[in-house]
């Protein structure tokens, strides 16, 4: 299970697109990629009208906030698709809200029926019935934590990588970040590949920079980014296993040995390390 979170200023923008308002039949009945599986607040047989109503109402009362508008998605994987049944999806979706702090607020959560893996979106107003803002402090972090605990929690599937993803469906930089982490991901799982100079070349080929981040008045390297199609993500944003250390203990690893010693590669150049016989 995964969380996206998306915080915007228009209530009728965020509840036209969950409700596909665009996708409406010609009779103007809802199409059927969509259904309304909880709400809180709202009537569950609101119309759109109604339901944003209902959130600006809570808006009103702090009008000077800028971005009242709570949107996560919940994403389940493909191989849970015969186990989340929309109950299931409403029991984890408020759990997930309540270890998030998003309570005593109107919210909507709604299935989506246009991709082959489960997910709802959870729309809800940032500012709550007694007029508080929601925190949003930290959110990411405790978003991957929130997630992975209840994964665990209801026995999930948990996705080694991104590998999977249907890169078609995606837009934008979420798209271009994708695309970086397959091409880098590609590099990872080529054994050939031992140095950064040849790291750098495989990633130039799928259309993929490596910018190095240096210690202020030296030559050492302190981490990287990547960059693609003007866009720039620290290697912490594509995968964790791409840091500049991990990458470097990586590559060393794929360097092949010299076949008459552990202590030197198949070049000639000798493997670093930093103790022998417990002296450092």
């Amino acid at each position: 299970m995964m969380a996206k979170i998306v915080k915007g200023n228009s209530f009728r923008n965020c509840v036209n697109y969950v409700t596909r308002a665009s996708k409406d039949n010609s009779d103007g009945t809802p199409s059927d990629e969509w259904k309304l599986i909880a709400c809180s607040d709202i009537l569950s047989c609101a119309d759109r009208e109604e339901i944003i109503s209902t959130f600006e109402d809570n808006r009103s009362m702090r009008p000077e906030i800028k971005k009242p508008v709570g949107h996560y998605s919940l994403d389940f994987h493909a191989n849970d698709k015969d186990k989340i049944s929309d109950r299931l999806m409403v029991e984890i979706a408020g759990k997930y809200m309540a270890a998030m702090g998003i309570k005593d607020t109107p919210y909507i959560i709604v299935r989506h029926f246009d991709k082959e893996h489960p997910h709802c979106h959870i729309v809800f107003s940032r500012v709550d019935d007694h007029a508080e803002i929601i925190s949003d402090r930290n959110d990411f972090a405790r978003n991957r934590k929130v997630c992975m605990d209840l994964t665990k929690e209801y026995g999930l599937h948990i996705a080694e990588d991104k590998s999977h993803t249907n890169t078609r469906r995606l837009k934008g930089t979420e798209k271009i970040r994708y695309e970086i982490f397959n091409a880098v991901n590609a590099a990872w799982h080529d054994s050939g590949i031992h140095t950064f100079e040849q790291l750098e070349a495989s990633l130039k080929a799928s259309g993929v920079e490596l910018e190095y981040k240096y210690r202020r008045g030296t030559e050492e390297i302190q981490g990287l980014s990547f960059i693609c199609k003007g866009k720039r993500f620290p290697a912490s944003k594509i995968d964790r296993r791409f840091s500049f250390s991990n990458l470097k203990a990586h590559l060393a690893r794929n360097k092949p040995l010299h076949p008459q010693s552990r202590w030197m590669y198949a070049d000639g150049t000798i493997v670093p390390f930093y103790k022998y016989a417990g002296v450092k």
